[in-house]
């Protein structure tokens, strides 16, 4: 018997490894969305606690307070 290979034998572990990968990036995808959509929302929601309050108009013109 000899040892032949097709050329479908030595596609097989090309094709095994990118499946890996396209498994990987879809599990990466199902964790890395809603985890990067949560960062965003805590983000934006606490970023009033770092800005300070806008100065009102009349308590910045000279005079304002006679």
């Amino acid at each position: 018997m000899s040892d032949q290979r097709t050329s479908a034998d030595s596609d097989s572990p090309l094709r095994a490894r990118g499946t890996q990968c396209a498994a990987l990036v879809i599990a990466w995808a199902i964790v890395g969305v809603p985890a990067g959509w949560g960062v965003a929302q805590t983000v934006r929601k606490s970023v009033p606690l770092f800005t300070a309050p806008a100065a009102s108009h009349a308590a910045t013109q000279p005079g304002a307070s006679r």
